[in-house]
């Protein structure tokens, strides 16, 4: 998360304190405001978006600010032990989400596979790959623990039941790759019986089945890569893993 108010007007400012405005502050890659933004510590005034301002004099350059202007806390950095948040500066170094939760890193906020491609490319990763059985499994526990429990009254198809990962076979029909370039069956990948990577379905708007969807049961199925009927969570894939 990033804040998005200008800095110009504020650069000869020491403090600048100011009610939190939401849209004042976004996620990167959607552009999305985080709403209420509940997670700040409430009796903690230096550790909500206060907009604290550093010099990028000798001291704050010895500190790590070397932004035109000066520096604020436009970041938002999450503590390990209590899950709160915390306003930060850029040039502070943090391990972030890939370091806690190993593999991979899922986001709810429903997109075709195309833009689910793009989300994840802006924050210098990309769509995962699942190439195993016990990826398998690391990948439903990682379902479970970014998007929550699934809901038995839910339908097959219903999208909330799908997260896309980064197969496809959109450079020629019926070769499945994940975007890497490695085949995606190198092993005895769980197809949906009679449904998966057969590209059969017609569906108006799209030009066929070209990327792979992956199930909370565990299944993968072909489908419409740029449908807007299809959108779906998407499942991002960690560096090195």
């Amino acid at each position: 998360v990033v804040s998005t108010q200008s800095t110009g007007k504020m650069k000869k400012k020491k403090h600048v304190v100011k009610a939190y405005n939401a849209d004042d502050w976004e996620w990167m890659g959607t552009g999305a405001s985080p709403g209420g933004f509940h997670n700040w510590p409430r009796k903690k005034k230096n550790s909500r978006p206060d907009q604290e301002w550093l010099n990028n004099n000798k001291k704050g350059k010895k500190q790590g600010c070397y932004e035109k202007g000066g520096c604020f806390q436009n970041q938002v950095k999450i503590s390990q032990q209590s899950s709160s948040w915390e306003d930060s500066w850029a040039f502070e170094v943090h391990p972030y989400a890939c370091d806690y939760r190993g593999k991979y890193i899922l986001s709810n906020v429903p997109k075709t596979w195309l833009k689910a491609k793009k989300a994840c490319e802006a924050a210098g990763l990309t769509l995962a790959m699942v190439r195993s059985t016990e990826e398998v499994k690391e990948m439903k526990q990682a379902i479970q623990f970014f998007l929550g429990e699934g809901d038995a009254s839910w339908k097959t198809w219903d999208n909330r039941n799908w997260v896309w990962l980064g197969g496809n076979d959109l450079e020629e029909e019926g070769v499945w790759k994940w975007l890497n370039g490695e085949a995606v069956e190198t092993w005895n990948v769980p197809w949906r019986v009679k449904a998966g990577k057969d590209n059969a379905d017609f569906l108006r708007g799209s030009d066929g089945q070209h990327a792979v969807a992956f199930s909370r049961g565990g299944q993968f199925d072909d489908s419409y890569h740029d449908a807007k009927k299809r959108k779906r969570a998407f499942a991002c894939q960690c560096p090195d893993s």
